[in-house]
């Protein structure tokens, strides 16, 4: 059951897959259970599963993309700079720009 958005402009979506997840879980996951017949390797498909986890969409967002968000805002450099030099020159820069006009 494929469901396509009212705006036919978004990415086609299967339960709660993009497409593109969907073939990425799919062979992840044959792999993952070849590699637990024969080596007895439980890693790979421990990590399709996560994976499929990760990248559920629910109202238009995944669970990797709110983590993906959260990183990016606590981990980027968030610097506020308070100089009163620049604020000033702006301030008299505003002023020249109202006593001109």
């Amino acid at each position: 059951m494929i469901i396509y958005p009212k705006n036919l402009k978004a990415k086609p979506m299967m339960w709660f897959w993009k497409m593109w997840d969907i073939c990425v879980l799919a062979f992840t996951s044959i792999v993952g259970l070849v590699l637990l017949i024969y080596l007895g390797w439980m890693l790979p498909l421990v990590c399709s599963i996560v994976y499929g986890i990760c990248t559920m969409r629910i109202e238009d967002i995944s669970i990797s993309d709110y983590i993906l968000h959260a990183c990016v805002f606590f981990l980027s450099q968030q610097t506020f700079l308070w100089d009163r030099k620049n604020r000033k020159e702006g301030e008299r820069n505003g002023k020249r720009k109202l006593r001109e006009s």
